[in-house]
């Protein structure tokens, strides 16, 4: 009931921490007398629970502390048995208790700066303000509880008893730095379960992986921001360990078209649909061969494929190898097509990487655009599909005018080969003008438009499709 009226309260932003514990030796982190091989407590039951608040919520200005008690075996005011005087006893007695469980939380606060503003109150919610009277304490402490009424609607309550309050003590700028400590602290506290540190696997760099791995599954609260979130395929999940999918990459994984150009930003999902196809592809037939062409260079001079797209197709046993086109550039024809046709006789996914890294120099070399234009037109009627992952650096800005029309020759032989097979190609448009924003706008937007203008000539409303937001939009996050 108390957590359902909070999550209701329309006033400001806060969080709610919800059966909040901490042991002995969190609950004397503030306190700077307290040495901890000096305390015969914390030797003998340091990571124990000290103690529990049923609730702790942190406004922007202060903290406010509530401990509920329901008291529903003798909340029933009708039942003719009830009595008067025992009632009066056993309200006395648990509102003790919850100011004393009360006090020592704004202690375990006040540690850290006495200066901060913490209120306290005890929720009684089977119990009507017509029964203040049988309490028998103070007007004090009688102000201090939370009543069935004040439930109903919090939000007038909480206006009168924390808004109101805080807006007349303001939180001094000196200690609103402290403040934040705090309730960071709080939520460090609360978010542990574990009152142990393991220092081999705690670490900045193995939460954000661990929160990473969170995130690429889709495992996320189901919200209003965020509709149409569908379970994946049951090849998504068990290949790619994604449990959740927007519908429009839903759709996309199942889209027949033969042509399709997918468009999005960093984390919109694009490799993830690309990879889903090829996987749908690979494994409902042994004669479907694929072509994956990326940018992913060989930094080391030792990578044998990229990781991100060599693990799902090693863990679903689709047979795949990794070949670096820059180490072919300049065969002739008949001989590239002989090496490519080899790699695919032996295996379904033939893996192209469109860079490499010149030992001699260091520098990173591109796959020439002609050379790559030979390579698709190579395989042209073949049957052969082929997908291009995060390929917006085929379509650089910093070129020559003659190098732009090549752009346009590739995207034309794409359209080509189109006509026997599938060819999906996933890009960030938008990486080129930002990359390059130096160049003339002139120029870059008669690049734009020309393309613009290649696309919607030849590609319908259900070939041109824009990923954006979805379950690990950088900018959603």
């Amino acid at each position: 009931i108390v957590y359902r009226a909070l999550e209701k309260l329309s006033e400001g932003d806060f969080i709610v921490l919800h059966s909040f514990e901490y042991t002995h030796f969190q609950y004397y982190l503030g306190d700077l007398t307290h040495v901890k091989r000096k305390c015969t407590e914390c030797k003998k039951r340091a990571t124990n629970r000290e103690g529990e608040c049923d609730f702790v919520v942190i406004t922007p200005n202060c903290f406010v502390i509530i401990e509920v008690k329901n008291m529903g075996h003798i909340g029933n005011q009708s039942d003719p048995e009830c009595n008067k005087d025992q009632q009066s006893q056993a309200l006395a007695k648990t509102f003790q208790k919850s100011l004393d469980q009360r006090n020592k939380m704004v202690q375990f606060v006040k540690r850290f700066c006495k200066r901060l503003t913490v209120l306290q109150f005890t929720v009684y919610p089977n119990f009507e303000k017509a029964s203040k009277k049988e309490f028998l304490i103070s007007r004090d402490k009688l102000s201090s509880i939370i009543f069935k009424e004040d439930l109903e609607d919090l939000s007038e309550w909480w206006k009168d008893n924390v808004s109101d309050i805080v807006l007349c003590e303001p939180l001094h700028p000196e200690f609103r730095t402290k403040h934040e400590d705090v309730r960071n602290l709080l939520l460090a506290i609360w978010c542990t379960d574990k009152t142990i540190c393991d220092k081999s696997k705690c670490s900045l760099g193995k939460c954000i992986v661990k929160i990473g791995k969170q995130l690429r599954s889709g495992r996320f609260t189901f919200r209003c921001n965020n509709p149409d979130v569908i379970p994946s395929p049951k090849i998504v999940q068990d290949v790619l360990g994604i449990d959740n999918l927007t519908k429009q990459q839903y759709d996309l994984i199942h889209s027949n078209e033969k042509l399709l150009w997918i468009n999005g930003p960093a984390g919109a999902g694009k490799t993830v649909v690309l990879l889903a196809k090829i996987l749908q592809l690979a494994l409902s037939s042994e004669n479907n061969k694929i072509m994956l062409f990326c940018e992913t260079c060989d930094i080391n001079g030792t990578m044998t494929s990229p990781e991100h797209l060599h693990k799902p197709l090693q863990k679903a046993g689709v047979k795949h190898v990794s070949i670096c086109l820059t180490k072919v550039d300049g065969k002739p024809p008949d001989e590239l097509w002989r090496k490519i046709k080899g790699y695919l006789n032996d295996n379904q996914v033939v893996i192209i990487m469109l860079q490499s890294l010149n030992g001699t120099t260091g520098d990173i070399e591109h796959i020439n655009n002609i050379s790559l234009i030979h390579i698709i037109r190579l395989f042209q009627g073949k049957g052969i599909h082929m997908f291009f992952d995060d390929i917006q650096g085929v379509f650089r800005l910093d070129k020559e005018e003659e190098d732009m029309n090549k752009d346009y020759e590739i995207i034309k032989a794409l359209f080509e080969q189109s006509c026997s097979c599938q060819v999906w190609i996933s890009c960030d448009t938008l990486q080129s003008p930002i990359y390059f924003a130096d160049k003339e706008e002139e120029e870059r937007f008669r690049h734009d438009s020309r393309l613009a203008a290649l696309f919607n000539d030849k590609l319908s409303s259900t070939q041109l499709v824009s990923l954006s937001k979805n379950l690990r939009n950088t900018s959603d996050l």
